[in-house]
């Protein structure tokens, strides 16, 4: 019994660490970015079986591509750029640079789309998004998909064909 007091003492005066303490690195990471992660996952599924019902190939996911997409949405995202094609030449050039090859090289974008589906719904819609959704000479893709300060949407998509 004699034992038992100065532990229960010693359980009662101890006060739980914080989660931060446990994890520093928890407040480095960004919930927002695993959200928007997990939104490109699922819209590259969706189009994916899109892309499998029309009797074309999948799309190869190119990280770099990723990269180029995410580095322009984050920029709409954020208001450093307005919400346009600008500078889409000079991402397609980068990226035909890095693959080595690339004839023809699109992007398309949208915002405040909050979901995969809606967003696929939304560039399937129009005749010219869904022209490079379904384009069968595409051979390689990068999504983007970042959230504004509201929390709205921003998404990138490139396509290119690699020889």
């Amino acid at each position: 019994m004699k034992i038992l007091i100065p532990l229960l003492f010693v359980l009662v005066a101890c006060k739980a660490p914080s989660v931060e303490k446990i994890n520093p690195i928890d407040k480095y990471m960004n919930i927002q970015t695993l959200s928007a992660m997990e939104a490109r996952d699922e819209y590259l599924q969706l189009l994916s079986q899109v892309r499998s019902q029309k009797g074309l190939p999948d799309l190869i996911v190119s990280e770099f591509m990723n990269e180029v997409a995410q580095g322009h949405t984050d920029k709409m995202a954020s208001g450093e750029l307005p919400f346009s094609h600008d500078g889409s030449s000079e991402r397609c050039h980068t990226i035909s640079s890095e693959l080595l090859s690339g004839k023809v090289c699109t992007e398309i974008i949208a915002k405040g789309l909050n979901s995969a589906e809606k967003v696929l719904q939304y560039w399937a819609a129009s005749k010219t998004h869904l022209g490079h959704l379904l384009n069968p000479y595409s051979t390689h893709t990068g999504v983007g998909v970042a959230k504004d300060s509201n929390g709205s949407l921003y998404w990138t998509q490139i396509f290119i064909e690699v020889n």
